[in-house]
């Protein structure tokens, strides 16, 4: 399991039935949790024959060679990218939240 600062874990070759009890661990030891919490699934597989080092999809990615630091990219990459989807999110809540800036949208 790997936790990023900005609020997104990422569990690998957990079971379903475990991932609560993880995620439970994590919340123990948090701060500033997040009021939503996501949950995407992705599948990560190795396939030594695949032509380039990596292939993927909207929810699977498919490696040349797994080893520690390709999990450490998917971890980061996929944290990063949550990371970016939550920043979008808070940013169009604070613009649309103010009602002079919707004002403005508007009359433009």
């Amino acid at each position: 399991m790997a936790v990023f600062q900005y609020g997104y874990a990422v569990l690998f070759n957990v079971d379903d039935a475990d991932v609560e009890a993880y995620l439970d661990i994590v919340r123990r030891h948090a701060s500033g949790l997040l009021t939503e919490m996501r949950k995407d699934d992705c599948a990560v597989k190795e396939k030594h024959l695949l032509t380039e080092e990596i292939k993927g999809g909207p929810d699977y990615i498919v490696l040349k060679t797994l080893d520690t630091n390709s999990i450490r990219i998917i971890g980061s990459v996929l944290g990063q990218s949550i990371a970016m989807c939550i920043s979008l999110y808070s940013t169009l809540v604070f613009f649309f939240s103010s009602e002079d800036l919707g004002a403005v949208v508007i009359k433009s």
